[in-house]
């Protein structure tokens, strides 16, 4: 399915491109983990796009594809959809299951250290 195809004429425009965000991410979470190529898709840029995100979501646009990614894994483990963490790794886009445990490891220090700095 194509965001070409979905019907956002009810929100305000800004709002119509965090709900195009929302739906490209989980078009494409697996593959694409860099702000820079949703906001190339929506025709936007970075900066504007995380604000829009934050914004109406309380999240940057990089903090949105990390809780996907997360969201997708809870889901693969929890369901037996996978049969090896490899198996887990490669269909998220990751070479093997070091790099995706990096990926989240990363992250998850990076999210904890903002949100730290935020509430100093």
């Amino acid at each position: 399915m194509s965001i070409r195809n979905m019907d956002f004429s009810y929100a305000t425009p800004d709002m119509q491109i965090v709900l195009k965000l929302q739906a490209l991410i989980d078009m494409h979470f697996k593959r694409q983990k860099q702000g820079d190529y949703y906001a190339d898709v929506l025709g936007e840029n970075v900066f504007r796009l995380n604000r829009l995100a934050f914004d109406y979501l309380g999240k940057t646009v990089y903090e949105l594809i990390y809780d996907r990614v997360l969201e997708e894994v809870e889901r693969m483990m929890l369901g037996n959809v996978v049969s090896s963490m490899q198996e887990m790794a490669e269909d998220l886009g990751f070479s093997g299951p070091d790099y995706l445990f990096s990926y989240i490891n990363k992250v998850s220090v990076r999210l904890c250290s903002t949100s730290t700095l935020a509430k100093s």
